[in-house]
């Protein structure tokens, strides 16, 4: 849906999507085998945007989005995410952009030590190198407030950082990001204990590699290689204790709460249009972390994990607005750290709507 007035620099540009889904997990808590347990889901999901053009050639967009997720059993665990941004775009020059975005959510859950209100202020600048290479320099600030709860601090953070993207040529895509990061709060909310609230000081350098390849005419794939070596400058107590790894504890911890690791990330991306209105989706993935300062045990190696995440999904429209959705998800985790060596399946099926 457009609507527009009588200047094209105002046109107003509103996109409308809606889903809903029905999933079920074998492996509810992503943990070993002797603890899974199963459980259904119904996932709604809501969004509405708006971009506009404003202020000789500046571009302004404005998202709000519902999730909403509910369980059968684990009724605890039920939320609702309302999550609003905004963003500015203004060209300096030809070749010169300035970004400022702003991103809050706030998290209702049944359980009150679950629910929080994150921000993310994003401030970013980039220069054309040429038509093809781009350079990028910004700063992003984070925060994090649980709240209802009186157990969880305030999470920070604050990080500065410069990339680059080049393309080799018109397949072969490379990119490097160097950050330096501040973090100080309770990191790891999940755990309770002094120790766990830390202040520190680091620095994270990731490469990617991306190639795109039509390998048949209706047949679409992206090989991609990343790597990432984050060190923390300085650390006051060691990162052991309690951390959990499940789909609850995951979006609960502070984002990027693991410090001091190597990760080799592989990963393959596939579309095949068989037909107008049918298509099919695959990603494949393989990572392998080996944590710097995370020790299983007091006196035992550093934590290693070898993740395979494999996802297919099968896409029907019916028209240019309404779509049938079939999905299949497989983890399997080997790692050192036994609690967190688990399997995991989920099938889910969903509608979607878009105007």
């Amino acid at each position: 849906m457009i609507l527009g007035n009588s200047t094209a620099q105002e046109k107003s540009n509103y996109t409308l999507f809606g889903k809903i889904s029905q999933e079920y997990r074998t492996n509810f808590f992503r943990l070993h085998d002797s603890t899974k347990v199963d459980d259904y889901r119904t996932n709604f999901y809501f969004s509405v945007a708006n971009k506009r053009r404003i202020w000789n050639s500046s571009r302004l967009d404005l998202t709000y989005e519902l999730r909403h997720r509910s369980y059968d059993e684990y009724e605890e665990y039920g939320r609702n995410d309302h999550q609003g941004s905004v963003k500015l775009q203004k060209p300096v020059t030809n070749k010169w952009r300035f970004t400022l975005s702003n991103e809050m959510r706030l998290r209702q859950s049944r359980t009150t030590n679950f629910s929080y209100l994150r921000n993310i202020a994003h401030i970013y600048t980039n220069l054309e190198i040429t038509p093809q290479n781009q350079a990028y320099f910004g700063m992003q600030h984070w925060s994090k407030d649980y709240y209802k709860s009186s157990l969880y601090q305030r999470y920070n953070s604050v990080r500065l950082y410069a990339k680059i993207n080049l393309q080799l040529n018109i397949t072969t895509n490379l990119s490097i990001h160097s950050e330096y990061n501040h973090h100080e709060g309770n990191l790891y909310p999940g755990s309770k204990g002094e120790d766990l609230e830390l202040e520190l000081n680091g620095h994270r350098f990731i490469f990617i590699s991306r190639v795109d390849k039509i390998l048949y005419r209706k047949l679409f794939a992206t090989f991609a290689y990343r790597f990432e070596n984050d060190f923390p400058a300085e650390v006051e107590n060691e990162l052991t204790g309690q951390h959990f790894n499940d789909e609850n504890y995951d979006e609960l911890l502070a984002e990027d709460s693991d410090f001091g690791y190597f990760k080799n990330q592989f990963s393959v991306s596939s579309l095949w249009k068989v037909s107008p209105g049918f298509s099919l989706m695959a990603f494949y993935n393989l990572y392998v972390k080996e944590f710097k300062f995370w020790r299983i045990s007091s006196t035992g190696p550093e934590r290693s994990d070898r993740l395979i995440f494999i996802s297919h999904i099968f896409k029907l429209n019916f028209n240019t607005n309404y779509a049938l959705e079939l999905r299949h998800i497989y983890e399997e985790n080997h790692t050192n750290f036994s609690l967190f060596q688990y399997k995991m399946n989920a099938i889910s099926a969903g509608l979607s709507v878009q105007f």
